[in-house]
């Protein structure tokens, strides 16, 4: 009990989590620093003891492949992802390095993604929700996210604050500039946006139908299904500034590229480079657009990699099966006879 809830007491029972349980959002209604630091002390504990609990895991998993050998079936290597040992990140910004705690495990969290505690569930959802509703009523929220990014210790944010700069993507040439030249997080948002939110819908009928409104609004909303690789490309290309810096991070990641193991992150790594390298990129006349601005190389190497693509498509689809069909069965969907 003490693993999954991450030390955390709980008596509340907020499922589905949502952003109105707790007092998270009135906090940061009423003053937005003082709930900044509230939800960040939960956010902190529950990342210091999800790394406790991953360094165990860890050295549960090396001792039993020392007794009983690596278990090489595709159920066994999903095991041993879940059982790597901690990962952290690391956030560049005012020429300073600010380590992060925490992987995509962690990452996810406000997404409801690996299983988090309710409570900071709710928190981070509140925090996402307070900038949609300051947004929506136009005021201006440059510095509030900044001072997220100040403060936190955790990679469980930068989700929040990604998902909010999809929504003004002005940000990402602002405050939220930092996140575009972190590779992980663009590798952890299309990992985001594959697994979905289907999933915080689970039990929300049991809330009644305003709850579920409720959820149904916030977790449907389109802007998180963008592609942040896109935005960041748009950036590249209009704004002169964004090509300088984002080229920058681009030779930081070739200089990365020399060091890292072979596998996916490498070839993550080697597909950025390739879209933030101006000199990949032609003016070409398309028969319905007219001029569109083409990443020659992007192209060349999708088709060369066509076949691998496909693999990881299906790999993806079983492995997120069972999730789909929970959907389909809460949402009481009907199967036609093909």
């Amino acid at each position: 009990h003490e693993r999954r809830t991450l030390d955390l007491d709980e008596p509340h029972r907020w499922f589905p989590p949502l952003y109105i349980h707790g007092p998270f959002l009135n906090f940061l209604k009423v003053n937005f620093s003082e709930g900044l630091e509230t939800i960040a002390r939960l956010v902190d504990f529950a990342s210091e003891r999800w790394r406790f609990y991953a360094q165990m895991d860890d050295r549960e998993r090396e001792a039993e492949e020392k007794a009983r050998g690596v278990d090489t079936s595709p159920l066994g290597r999903m095991a041993s992802q879940w059982r790597r040992p901690p990962g952290t990140v690391n956030l560049s910004f005012d020429s300073e390095e600010h380590e992060l705690i925490g992987d995509a495990r962690v990452y996810g969290w406000a997404a409801g993604l690996s299983n988090p505690p309710k409570a900071v569930e709710a928190a981070l959802m509140a925090m996402e929700q307070y900038f949609y509703v300051e947004l929506d009523e136009g005021r201006p929220i440059n510095d509030k996210v900044r001072a997220v990014l100040d403060r936190a210790r955790s990679a469980a944010f930068l989700k929040v604050l990604c998902d909010v700069g999809k929504r003004e993507t002005t940000l990402f040439a602002g405050p939220l500039r930092p996140l575009l030249a972190m590779p992980e997080v663009f590798e952890w948002e299309i990992q985001a946006n594959v697994q979905g939110r289907s999933h915080l819908m689970i039990g929300a009928v049991m809330q009644g139908l305003w709850f579920t409104r409720l959820a149904q609004a916030f977790h449907g909303m389109e802007h998180r299904s963008k592609d942040l690789r896109e935005i960041a490309v748009h950036l590249f290309i209009k704004r002169e500034d964004m090509r300088d810096f984002l080229t920058s991070a681009r030779e930081r990641w070739e200089q990365r590229i020399e060091s890292e193991p072979d596998g996916r992150f490498r070839e993550f790594l080697q597909q950025l480079v390739i879209s933030f390298d101006i000199k990949n990129y032609r003016l070409m006349e398309h028969p319905e657009h007219g001029q569109i601005i083409v990443n020659v190389r992007a192209h060349e190497l999708q088709a060369e990699r066509a076949e691998e693509t496909r693999a990881f498509e299906e790999q993806s689809f079983l492995t997120f099966l069972p999730v789909r069909c929970r959907q389909m069965i809460d949402e009481g969907t009907v199967l036609s006879g093909e």
